[in-house]
C-alpha cells in the first residue's frame, strides 16, 4: 500500500513552527517572566516611581511580548519567499510506505 499526499507550506505555517519554538525553550519561558515581571512592576510602581522608569518596564513588556512575535512572523515570511525549494516546488509531494500500522489486514 502506498499513500501520497501534498503539503503546502505557507508563511502562516512557518511562523507558528518558528513561534513555538521560540517559546517552548528556556529562553523563551525566561523572556515572557521578564516581560510579564516588567509589566507587573510597572502597574504596581506607577506612582511611587519616576515616569520614565514607569514608562521603561512598559517598553520592555512590550518589546517582549509584541516585537519578538512580530518579528517571527516577518523572518518566516522572509523565508518562505526567498527559499529557493519554496520557489521551484510549491507544493511537497510526501509519499509513504507501507508502514506496519497502516498494513491492511
Amino acid at each position: 500500500m502506498k499513500t501520497e499526499f501534498d503539503v503546502r507550506l505557507r508563511t502562516v505555517d512557518m511562523y507558528r513552527y518558528n513561534l513555538y519554538h521560540t517559546y517552548t525553550t528556556a529562553s523563551g519561558y525566561l523572556a515572557i517572566l521578564i516581560a510579564v515581571i516588567a509589566l507587573a512592576a510597572a502597574v504596581r510602581k506607577w506612582g511611587e516611581v519616576s515616569v520614565s522608569n514607569s514608562v521603561m518596564y512598559v517598553m520592555v513588556g512590550i518589546i517582549l511580548l509584541v516585537y519578538t512575535p512580530l518579528t517571527l512572523y516577518l523572518r518566516s515570511k522572509q523565508q518562505v519567499q526567498e527559499s529557493p525549494v519554496f520557489k521551484i516546488f510549491c507544493i511537497i509531494r510526501l509519499m509513504i510506505r507501507e508502514l506496519p500500522l497502516l498494513r491492511e489486514r
